[in-house]
């Protein structure tokens, strides 16, 4: 939630077992700006005229030099433009939930692609459906023993799982790194607590809202017109 400035006052996340509670949270306020990579949820009700999309940042004037431009996600865009605005530099806009989706942008405000791959929870439960008899577990961080020996099925599971998402995080921005030194890395996410524990020689500023943060910032300079 935002205050009249376009400050951040307020972040909550809301999962699929929350959908009782969004629904209430949206019915309590005035939306000024909103944006979805998915579809939206039977019964959440939102103006059509105040989402944000890809194509309506591209009439704003985002340059995006990205094979059907139109369908590049709009969450990836709002991230590496503001990080392009915060940072007056060529920005990775980084983030680990449902997916990890790295998104490049020049030094001249160019969105150029990037990647994406499955994210911590993803990869659990492809494991779970994938196999007869893995168990399904959730990214907990907590009981994550910080090593690849595990003495259990359930460890082993969760330092594969742990440690092969920041083994490829880290070789990504090992890559980044030699394609262009100057970039930021701007990250975040649902499972943005991982980032303590991945090493970047390239500046690396995590907000956990990053979404949210990154509207902010967009409306703030214009860009979403609220």
């Amino acid at each position: 939630m935002l205050d009249k400035d376009g400050r951040i006052v307020f972040a909550e996340r809301f999962y699929k077992a929350d959908i009782e509670k969004f629904k209430h949270f949206v019915a309590s306020y005035d939306v000024k700006a909103w944006m979805s990579v998915g579809t939206v949820p039977e019964g959440i009700e939102l103006p059509a005229e105040k989402q944000v999309t890809t194509t309506g940042l591209i009439k704003a004037g985002i340059e995006i030099d990205y094979e059907n431009r139109e369908f590049i996600g709009v969450d990836r865009v709002v991230c590496a433009y503001a990080g392009f605005l915060i940072f007056k530099k060529p920005v990775l806009a980084l983030t680990i939930g449902t997916t990890i989706t790295a998104t490049y942008i020049t030094a001249d405000g160019v969105i150029k692609g990037g990647s994406i791959s499955p994210g911590l929870t993803a990869r659990f439960n492809v494991l779970a459906k994938g196999t007869a008899q893995l168990p399904k577990l959730g990214a907990n961080l907590s009981v994550w023993n910080r090593s690849w020996l595990g003495r259990s099925t359930n460890e082993s599971i969760r330092n594969g799982v742990i440690n092969g998402t920041i083994a490829e995080v880290e070789a990504m921005l090992g890559w980044w790194k030699n394609y262009n030194p100057e970039i930021v890395v701007f990250a975040g996410g649902g499972d943005y607590q991982i980032f303590q524990f991945i090493h970047s020689e390239l500046p690396l500023h995590v907000e956990p809202f990053i979404e949210l943060y990154a509207l902010a910032t967009l409306i703030n300079y214009g860009i979403v017109d609220v």
